[in-house]
């Protein structure tokens, strides 16, 4: 992202931050469900599809918001460490948690 900062701000003006961040998102969304289903597979949880789609769909546009951010700043905000750390340790807490509790919701109330 660091060397592409020139051509990524030149889509950007060219494409608008709407047209970028869903360029990003046809990207993004299908490895974003693979790791939803991936940590479905790994808690052990079965979730609604619907369900498992809304949080690739929210991890996905969380991650093209970040990156449009961060080449957009005028310093990069974070470093590289600090933003792969923590996209894991949210992957690794957070996306569990929801789909724990997303399971836990299937299971009071069935469709």
């Amino acid at each position: 992202m660091e060397a592409n900062r020139h051509i990524l701000n030149c889509a950007y003006d060219a494409m608008g931050r709407d047209e970028l961040r869903r360029f990003f998102y046809t990207d993004f969304i299908e490895i974003t469900l693979s790791l939803v289903e991936q940590a479905e597979l790994h808690t052990g949880c079965q979730t609604d599809p619907e369900f498992k789609r809304f949080l690739a769909e929210f991890y996905t546009e969380a991650l093209a918001g970040m990156l449009i951010n961060l080449f957009k700043a005028k310093d990069f905000p974070y470093s590289k460490a600090e933003i792969r750390e923590n996209i894991i340790l949210l992957l690794k807490t957070a996306l569990p948690a929801a789909l724990r509790a997303g399971a836990a919701k299937g299971a009071e109330h069935p469709f």
